[in-house]
C-alpha cells in the first residue's frame, strides 16, 4: 500500500513505527521511488533513496539482502583461494 495513503495527512519529519526507517520529507524536492519509480517524497534513509510504500520497501529489502549474500559469498570465495 502507497505510504500517502497508509499514511495521509501526515507532517515534514513523521515517521511510524512500522517503518522506522521511513521518513515523510515534503521540504525534500519529490524523487522517484527506487523501485517502482513513482514520485513520493518518502525517504529510506538507510538506504538513502526514495520508497513509496510497503511493497517497494520490502523489495528494496530484499534486494538488499540478496545483493549482501552475493557479496558475501565472494568474499569468501576469495579468502579460500
Amino acid at each position: 500500500m502507497k505510504f500517502d495513503l497508509l499514511f495521509p495527512n501526515v507532517k515534514d519529519g513523521f515517521q511510524n513505527r512500522q517503518y522506522p526507517v521511513i521518513v515523510y520529507c515534503i521540504n525534500d524536492p519529490s524523487g522517484s521511488c527506487q523501485i517502482c519509480g513513482d514520485k513520493t517524497h518518502w525517504i529510506e534513509f538507510s538506504g538513502e533513496c526514495h520508497i513509496c510504500s510497503s511493497e517497494c520497501y520490502n523489495q528494496f529489502w530484499k534486494n538488499y539482502f540478496k545483493a549482501y549474500n552475493r557479496a558475501s559469498k565472494r568474499d569468501d570465495e576469495l579468502r579460500a583461494v
